[in-house]
């Protein structure tokens, strides 16, 4: 019996827990032992507070032990050449909790869960909690911490020490965490969103991922097929890129036209003599020929003179990405025969883009990204440096990025991805790490 205080509410859970006590003569049979008793289980899942930890550490215990851990921990009735285990561990420190990609994945009927992982991802976005430790949450949600050894003894030494204080030490942890969960429901809600979106374990915190299976399972109940983006044609080796570049070269004539009503007629023909050649559609030989990177260079310094994009204000017109996915004039006639003998360039039958965020707003609803959510707009006037609207490592954007870039929403981005540095750097005019280090360095040399 378990009294959980929560938001100054207290309850008592009743719940049963058998205990067996076993004792081994060596580190190999007690390693066998825990597998053996979860593959004769078999449950739906199993929960491990920070399982980054707890798996692979069992792991290295094996190997030393000559082990083949793979075949220890699949369930043996799986064939021995279909066994396997996957351990995709995020170690990364400057990521939160709720954003890593820790899982773990084996041929067997049961899932591995990171309980901590889950706990955090279900709540991102929410008001933070703090530490993601079992002893912070379970204070959070039951009321309760963990249990504290005697004076002198820890985790590393209380099984000499205070051996049945460990023994207890390690129950009452596995109990926080069946109770957080009986508080919780958050393993059930899991178990319920994989069965109703086909959606893995490891992606149902993930919104992009979780919305794609939405996607997918919706339109087969339609008995359409989501297939790749139409106004590609794969026969005739129309790649995407390939049409990206006509997209452009219409993007920068466009632009060309716009800066020429603004500039002085000298200058126009100092822009017509760079002008590059069209690209033509039935010249394979021109297909593949690189663009102009000194004429995408000016078209792009011409459109971002001429838009004023770090320049904003609230009465700025916004031009946002989105919409249609290509141009479907690029489209090839291998459609529906509307006519008979006469494939349509414009309609496809059974088929669906993949571009399922313009396809399907309804499935960010189940997520509950809806226009509540959109408090506002953050509004920089002015450019702050040079620094702004840059790709890394010299990469170069497109005229459609350019137009619809807007300061706030770059400053916003650079923030929540909690990289300190950058934001300093871009923003406030602080200096790189490196650039500090080198200050660092010539302050020594002195």
């Amino acid at each position: 019996h378990q009294t959980v205080t929560k938001d100054g509410k207290k309850r008592i859970i009743d719940f049963v827990a058998d205990y067996h006590i076993k004792l081994y003569d060596n580190e190999r049979d007690l390693l066998c032992a825990i597998f053996q008793t979860i593959n004769q289980y078999r449950p739906d899942m199993v929960s491990i507070w920070n399982i980054a930890y707890d798996v692979p550490k069992m792991a290295a215990r094996m190997e030393l032990n000559g082990l083949n851990y793979v075949d220890v921990m699949c369930d043996p009735s799986f064939p021995k050449e279909y066994r396997f285990v996957e351990m995709n561990i995020d170690n990364r420190a400057s990521i939160d909790i709720a954003d890593r990609k820790t899982f773990i994945r084996m041929a067997s009927t049961t899932c591995w869960n990171d309980q901590m992982q889950s706990y955090a991802g279900i709540r991102k976005g929410r008001k933070a909690y703090g530490s993601n430790k079992l002893d912070n949450i379970s204070n959070i949600e039951l009321g309760v911490g963990k249990l504290q050894f005697p004076k002198g003894v820890d985790v590393s030494n209380a099984a000499i020490k205070a051996y049945w204080t460990f023994v207890l030490y390690n129950i009452t942890d596995v109990m926080r965490q069946v109770l957080i969960d009986i508080v919780t429901n958050d393993c059930m809600s899991m178990v319920y969103d994989m069965n109703q979106s086909n959606c893995s374990l490891e992606n149902l915190t993930k919104q992009t991922r979780y919305q794609r299976q939405i996607y997918y399972v919706e339109y087969m109940k339609r008995g359409f097929i989501p297939g790749n983006n139409v106004n590609i044609n794969y026969i005739r080796g129309e790649s995407e890129e390939y049409l990206e570049r006509l997209e452009e070269e219409r993007a920068a004539r466009e632009a060309r036209k716009l800066a020429d009503s603004w500039d002085s007629q000298d200058d126009e023909e100092e822009i017509i003599e760079e002008e590059p050649e069209e690209i033509e559609a039935d010249d394979e030989s021109d297909e593949d020929e690189e663009y102009d990177k000194g004429t995408e260079d000016n078209v792009q310094q011409i459109a971002g003179d001429v838009l004023s994009i770090y320049d904003d204000s609230v009465g700025r017109k916004l031009i946002l990405p989105g919409g249609m996915v290509g141009d479907p004039d690029f489209n090839s006639a291998n459609g529906t025969e509307l006519i008979p003998g006469v494939p349509s360039k414009h309609v496809f039958d059974q088929v669906m883009d993949m571009d399922y965020a313009s396809e399907y707003p309804w499935a960010k609803f189940t997520r509950s990204l809806s226009r509540s959510t959109q408090i506002g707009r953050l509004i920089i006037p002015k450019k702050i440096s040079d620094r702004q609207n840059v790709l890394p490592m010299g990469q170069e954007k497109r005229i459609e990025e350019i137009r619809s870039y807007l300061p706030g929403a770059e400053f916003t981005a650079d923030y929540i991805s909690h990289d300190i540095p950058a934001l300093g750097n871009v923003w406030f005019g602080l200096p790189t790490v490196s650039e500090l280090e080198a200050m660092l360095l010539k302050e020594v040399a002195k």
